[in-house]
Formats: structure tokens, C-alpha cells, sequence
């Protein structure tokens, strides 16, 4: 088991689009969630034709930009 904070563990995201459900996973929410955080627009992804795909590197940049320091 790997001792190493949050902050420093590297999490292994796909540099490519990631379709709402993988992106879900990932964070360990909802698909409905995952909507609603493009519409904020803290995660950036695109449309190909009807399908949303979210961009693994904003994925990686919300993860980063949402770590706390102690609870």
C-alpha cells in the first residue's frame, strides 16, 4: 500500500476524452454529477455529434485544484 500523501500520489487519468461514465468512476460520483460540473464549467470537455466527452487532462486539473490540506 502506497504511504505517500494524496497531494504527491500521481493518479493514472487518460491524456485522452473520456466518455461521462469513465470520468464518473474516476471521481467516484454520478454520471449526473460529471454534467453538472461541465456546466459550470469546471471540467472542459466536448461534443462529437450527440455524445459528450470530457478532456482527461481537465479531469487531472480539477483533481489537482480541489486537494485540501488537512481536514
Amino acid at each position: 500500500m502506497d504511504k505517500k500523501p494524496l497531494s504527491q500520489k500521481k493518479i493514472d487519468i487518460p491524456k485522452t476524452l473520456l466518455r461521462p461514465d469513465e470520468a464518473a468512476k474516476i471521481l467516484n460520483v454520478s454520471k449526473y454529477t460529471i454534467y453538472r460540473l461541465i456546466n459550470e464549467g469546471q471540467l472542459k470537455g466536448t461534443k462529437i455529434r450527440r455524445s459528450v466527452r470530457i478532456f482527461g487532462s481537465s479531469l487531472e486539473e480539477y483533481i489537482e485544484k480541489n486537494i485540501i490540506q488537512g481536514i
